[in-house]
């Protein structure tokens, strides 16, 4: 499978629902694109809402679990399930079956994730996109831009992501990755 893997909050702690509608408005979005995503698989948090959209979808859906609990919270459309070991094959996993990575906005495995993707696969021309609904990851940015000011991080390091403040020109942007991936 080739899509776009999807990162985000899956804690069932989420208060802010402007945030869980966002999520779904994407997963809307994604389902009528009839793009193939790889996702946690969560049936909470911002992850579960964006999955509640895949409920009459016949769009390829893949979940890569962690053996040992994240499977008892797996989501009904989670889609065909992985189960791994640890965390490290999850992102490799979830790297090596997506042309793009979307990260919707979530907490601190979600932040670790992203810099992983930066730090462990900083040759891949992968995009990372992140959906800035509401500025969630405005302070996030402005802290890499000054690591990379100081130069604790390569210059060139920072152009793979891009962050978008809706779903529309979120999907717009898989759409053009996806594109330039198979060309």
């Amino acid at each position: 499978m080739r899509g776009v893997a999807i990162i985000g909050g899956a804690s069932s702690l989420l208060v802010d629902c402007n945030i869980s509608t966002v999520a779904s408005e994407f997963g809307s979005l994604l389902a009528g694109a009839d793009i193939p995503i790889i996702t946690c698989g969560s049936k909470s948090g911002v992850i579960g809402s964006l999955l509640d959209a895949f409920a009459d979808s016949s769009c390829p859906r893949f979940a890569v679990v962690l053996r040992g609990g994240e499977e008892k919270n797996l989501h009904d459309y989670a889609g065909f399930l992985t189960l791994v070991d640890a965390i490290h094959q999850r992102k490799n996993l979830i790297f090596s079956q997506s042309d793009v990575i979307v990260a919707l906005p979530g907490g601190l495995s979600t932040h670790d994730e992203i810099i992983s993707f930066l730090i462990d696969f900083k040759k891949s021309p992968k995009q990372i996109i992140l959906f800035n609904a509401d500025g969630f990851f405005d302070s996030f940015i402005r802290h890499l831009s000054v690591i990379e000011k100081l130069g604790f991080i390569k210059n060139n390091t920072l152009e793979k992501i891009c962050a978008l403040p809706d779903a529309k020109s979120v999907l717009e942007a898989c759409r053009h990755s996806l594109k330039n991936s198979t060309a």
